[in-house]
């Protein structure tokens, strides 16, 4: 072969290696499709707590995950998912660490949490600045609306459960009232919002307590509460077994206030853990949570499959959080197969998403990356959970 045609076949093969990696870079700018494409596997991470008191919320909701990622790669040709489950143990530091060995050793792009505000607030930062989705199904504090670009949930911000329910005391002449809420993000965004609205509406706030986490001893709150006549409370401990003790001690110290609360802490598993002589406490609080239409047909379809595979959609937080869990999975993967495996191009389109429907039922993302979704009011009723009739 002479020198000329071996420099036409080095040329020739050069444009086709170029050619053939502008066709792969292009394709994967556009999107994954399961027409003919080679499986793409996505790792992505899972922060939330497995270990400690709030251990049961991480072991609740991770199971939604398990049977999305199932059911999503059952589904698709194309793109499966792969988890790595951390444990952010509810806590800030815990959940950096957590998400550090994530970017770090694991590689991953994606993460779905965490559970506990706490948590996805100190991660926020960290995955903003690597251009890392972080997705919550679950955390509900209104700190994370302003949290960065690269964050988003799912799930609606506490900012409206405390403004509804203090519009509801108000409305319901319940307009002196005590407030109790635990030094963590989640508490103090509810109590500072439940407050702010609640007064903005001609309510008085009779009472403003404040504890650490750790704490086991109300009884100088309580004991506060009961002299100044307080009658009325809004209680926003971090878990239910820290609600327990409180309610213990208010019946020891024989008081007995009418209660709004939240639904992390009145729920299905909260009301078998509490003791039955706290029914006269907890009869008629008050709380609110996401809309959830529960006779949708996919939801009705994903609550049977997870009652089947586990026994029981029972557990320390509404099957709601069950709901937004299994729809982050097919929420990012809509938006992979759209944009690729590229976090910014992701990012774009997760803005964009509208009206989608999932198991939680048309829901789209606002310019802050928050869920546009409303809130409904529960009562406890001869012990059951039922809607309130105002």
């Amino acid at each position: 072969m002479n020198k000329t045609a071996k420099i036409a076949i080095g040329i020739a093969v050069a444009v086709l290696i170029i050619a053939g990696g502008w066709y792969f870079n292009k394709t994967k700018e556009q999107g994954i499709s399961d027409a003919g494409n080679k499986l793409t596997t996505i790792k992505i991470g899972v922060v939330g707590p497995l270990s400690g008191d709030a251990a049961s919320y991480g072991e609740y909701v991770f199971k939604s995950i398990k049977i999305a990622i199932d059911d999503y790669n059952k589904t698709h040709k194309a793109l499966n998912f792969e988890a790595v489950y951390e444990d952010g143990k509810c806590d800030g530091s815990q959940a950096v660490t957590a998400l550090n060995k994530l970017i770090n050793i694991d590689k991953v792009h994606y993460v779905i949490g965490g559970v506990c505000s706490t948590e996805t607030l100190a991660m926020a930062p960290i995955a903003e600045s690597n251009k890392i989705i972080l997705f919550t199904p679950w955390s509900t504090s209104p700190n994370i609306t302003n949290a960065g670009d690269y964050i988003f949930r799912n799930i609606a911000s506490d900012d409206y459960g405390a403004k509804e329910i203090a519009k509801i005391a108000v409305q319901k002449g319940d307009k002196k009232i005590g407030l109790i809420a635990e030094n963590t993000d989640y508490a103090q965004s509810l109590k500072n919002t439940f407050k702010k609205t609640c007064t903005s509406l001609g309510g008085e706030v009779a009472l403003d307590e404040s504890f650490n986490t750790g704490t086991t001893d109300f009884r100088t709150i309580i004991t506060k509460a009961k002299s100044e006549n307080v009658s009325v409370l809004y209680a926003v401990p971090q878990l239910y077994k820290t609600m327990a003790l409180m309610l213990k001690q208010m019946k020891e110290l024989g008081y007995q206030p009418k209660l709004y609360s939240n639904d992390a802490l009145i729920n299905s598993e909260a009301l078998k853990y509490y003791d039955p002589s706290y029914s006269g406490i907890l009869e008629g609080a008050i709380f609110t949570q996401a809309i959830f239409d529960e006779e949708n047909a996919k939801t009705k379809n994903f609550l049977a499959e997870f009652t089947n595979k586990y026994g029981s959609t029972e557990g320390p937080l509404q099957p709601v959080y069950l709901a937004t869990g299994y729809d982050s999975i097919f929420l990012l993967g809509a938006a992979i197969t759209k944009s690729g495996d590229n976090p910014e191009k992701v990012k774009d389109y997760l803005y964009t998403i509208k009206n989608w429907d999932g198991v939680i039922k048309n829901f789209s993302f606002d310019q802050n990356g928050d869920a546009a979704m409303g809130v409904e009011a529960e009562t406890v009723k001869n012990g059951k959970i039922v809607p309130l009739s105002l």
